[in-house]
């Protein structure tokens, strides 16, 4: 079963509870309505060095403890460098499943700039 936090939002404590995946996610007690907490599931990472530009490379090294963000931070990391060391293969092959798939290109894959009055942003 799988386990959901809550936070009291008056005191601050947080509660773990045990609940169904297909029961109604609420919690009280008391009478007071307590919401529930988000967390990132962790995932497995690994800072050791590799071929950035193996698949194998990449899950083995990505097999270990640690957080979603740390493997989007590594899986970033890897790409600068194959792009570092010349064209990304990965991400050109993805840019051209994404146009076949979607019929136009990927807003990564897009040299434009985009204004506004609040921000402006060059892909």
């Amino acid at each position: 079963m799988p386990l959901y936090q809550y936070r009291n939002e008056e005191t601050g404590d947080i509660k773990e509870v045990f609940q169904k995946m297909n029961d109604k996610h609420e919690y009280s007690e008391g009478g007071i309505a307590w919401k529930r907490v988000f967390t990132s599931p962790n995932a497995a990472i690994d800072s050791i060095g590799g071929d950035n530009f193996s698949k194998e490379s990449f899950l083995k090294r990505t097999n270990k403890a640690g957080t979603v963000g740390d493997m989007w931070d590594l899986s970033a990391e890897m790409a600068e460098n194959r792009e570092r060391k010349g064209v990304d293969r990965g991400k050109g092959e993805a840019f051209d499943e994404y146009k076949k798939r979607v019929g136009k290109k990927h807003l990564l894959d897009r040299k434009t700039k985009i204004e506004n009055n609040f921000v402006e942003v060059t892909l």
